[in-house]
């Protein structure tokens, strides 16, 4: 978790199965940069708009970056075939 300015989850990142690392703004580190930490919003949820995942891929990994530790700790496998899941929910534009 969040402990502060020196120790926070900074981004994460939306991985297809290929290894390819999904990004909106391709300037950015991560799919979703985080520019503070959240320790007093314990859990914290963020969205992110403008991910495009190639029709075909019916499952994706999500995974946390910490400032201080790096990439590490539980990483997501989100099935795009159901709407929701333990730790997630899918939402898609048409």
């Amino acid at each position: 978790p969040d402990t502060g300015w020196e120790d926070y989850v900074d981004g994460w990142d939306v991985v297809l199965p290929d290894g390819t690392v999904v990004k909106p703004d391709p300037n950015s580190p991560f799919t979703r940069l985080l520019l503070h930490p959240h320790v007093t919003e314990q859990p914290f949820t963020r969205s992110q708009s403008g991910i495009i995942i190639p029709e075909d891929v019916t499952t994706v990994t999500v995974r946390a970056h910490d400032l201080l530790h790096g990439f590490g700790g539980v990483e997501v496998v989100v099935d795009l075939t159901q709407p929701t899941g333990e730790n997630y929910e899918v939402s898609r534009n048409s």
